[in-house]
């Protein structure tokens, strides 16, 4: 008997939920106004993808590249993501001395950059934590970063003196997916970001790697938001309407 999960999104109420159903298939689900709307649960992870928030795993991807090899400092990817909140990216050289953190915060997009003893914080941009896909370039420019959404510029952070020391020397840069490295500083950031990550350009430069942890840690083709804890009678109410 073929057993097939499925996520139920309520059409007319804010209403998620998962359920098990056995030998049901979307086709012999009556749909109506009150009925939810079902996603077929596939196991398999789509190909490609990477998940941001596998460092509450224990597992981190991380690039590294050495200066004297770079060419661009310029990065794109596309990002999807429900979470209103988290690490996408830091990117260090010299750990503490010079870094630049790309991150969500209160739904939108998040610069956080070395600048002496200190940072800078900038919050800026459209919403990204919608569940749309959404291309981001960070440029790197002479003497400030920009990063952009969808084609249009959201933020521009001027770089410091020792970030741009850092980039003409002859060490290693780093880039953590959905993670802070290592012995850096703090970053006030609650942690990786809930997300799926695809069509990335680290740098200009090879990042295969990160192909090899998209095999196992790939992203779901569908996302829901999770039921909240006002939402937990969805459970028996999907169940009444798929006569379960």
């Amino acid at each position: 008997m073929r057993l097939a999960f499925t996520v139920c999104l309520a059409q007319l109420a804010v209403e998620f939920c998962v359920l098990g159903t056995l030998g049901m298939t979307l086709d012999m689900l009556k749909i109506s106004k009150d009925t939810p709307l079902c996603y077929p649960f596939d196991e398999k992870k789509v190909p490609h993808t990477l998940y941001t928030g596998n460092s509450s795993m224990g597992s981190v991807p991380v690039l590294e590249y050495k200066i004297s090899e770079l060419t661009s400092f310029d990065s794109e990817f596309e990002l999807r993501t429900l979470d209103p909140e988290g690490i996408i990216f830091l990117g260090d050289i010299g750990a503490v001395t010079n870094w630049f953190l790309l991150a969500v915060q209160k739904g939108h997009l998040s610069v956080q950059t070395s600048r002496g003893n200190g940072r800078v914080v900038v919050n800026a941009g459209p919403l990204i934590s919608d569940g749309q896909w959404k291309k981001i370039v960070v440029t790197k420019r002479e003497t400030d970063v920009s990063v952009s959404v969808n084609g249009d510029q959201v933020v521009s952070v001027q770089q410091s003196p020792e970030s741009r020391d850092a980039e003409l020397g002859d060490g290693l840069l780093r880039i953590a997916i959905g993670a802070s490295l290592p012995n850096s500083i703090p970053m006030g950031i609650r942690g990786a970001l809930d997300a799926c990550m695809r069509s990335w350009d680290w740098v200009k430069q090879d990042s295969s790697a990160l192909l090899q942890h998209s095999h196992t840690q790939g992203c779901w083709e569908n996302i829901v938001p999770a039921p909240s804890s006002q939402e937990t009678g969805m459970w028996a109410s999907c169940q009444r309407r798929l006569g379960m």
